[in-house]
């Protein structure tokens, strides 16, 4: 079974187009809170349930097993979630973050370990499918695989940034859980005037400067280079 990439028959969309399209910064945002907060797991989640749940580190090694398993099969399920051709798979994301995020907070001790896997998996799920989503989207809207290829690979890059710097500074920053929450909130309420279509629909008109280009010499310009900064 050949697996394709879903495409847009109507007009492309320019780098210009998306960057200045609200769908762009909310889903662009969405993706690096979702990332901050699936990060948390592997770095001050772990320090915080063995310190403070006193969870033992088999236990730990097997929640952390669990976020990867949904990860995984996050990615898989993005190539079928994508051709849903609008924004509905954002709110499945969120609605799968809105669980885990309550599923973390609602654990009392090395008890509800269960709970903790679930939360942890699920986060990691709505992360896996945003991870290959987001950039078959802006795909779908430009339609160039170099596009696809390199927004699949700085949002990996992203979500390596983010857990790096993450785990050196996340130990000092106080209100932690408050943060979580409130950045969390943020992001959904952001995808909620998000157009139904998305990038599948021609992109707005842009109005632009009827000023006529005009042609300069090189060495003039040249000059202008070196004397303007």
């Amino acid at each position: 079974m050949e697996i394709t990439l879903p495409s847009m028959s109507d007009k492309k969309w320019t780098c210009a187009d998306l960057l200045s399209s609200y769908r762009f910064w909310g889903i662009t945002f969405f993706f690096l809170v979702l990332s901050f907060i699936g990060s948390l797991g592997s770095s001050y989640g772990v320090y915080f349930w063995s310190k403070s749940l006193s969870i033992p580190a088999d236990r730990i090694g097997v929640i952390l097993v669990g976020g990867q398993l949904g990860y995984l099969l996050g990615m898989v399920a993005s190539w079928f979630v994508c051709r849903i051709k609008n924004c509905y798979p954002f709110y499945f994301v969120a609605l799968l973050l809105i669980i885990g995020v309550v599923c973390s907070f609602c654990i009392n001790g090395p008890s509800d370990v269960v709970r903790l896997i679930i939360a942890q998996f699920l986060i990691n799920l709505g992360m896996g499918i945003v991870t290959l989503l987001v950039p078959m989207l802006l795909f779908s809207a430009i339609g160039s695989a170099q596009t696809f290829v390199i927004l699949f690979s700085l949002c990996l890059l992203f979500k390596f940034i983010i857990a790096g710097y993450l785990s050196i500074f996340i130990y000092s920053i106080p209100y932690i859980g408050i943060i979580v929450i409130t950045l969390a909130v943020i992001a959904l309420l952001l995808l909620l005037p998000l157009k139904k279509e998305l990038f599948y629909i021609a992109p707005p008109k842009r109005f632009s400067s009827t000023q006529r280009p005009e042609c300069a010499e090189p060495v003039v310009v040249a000059l202008l280079a070196f004397f303007i900064p």
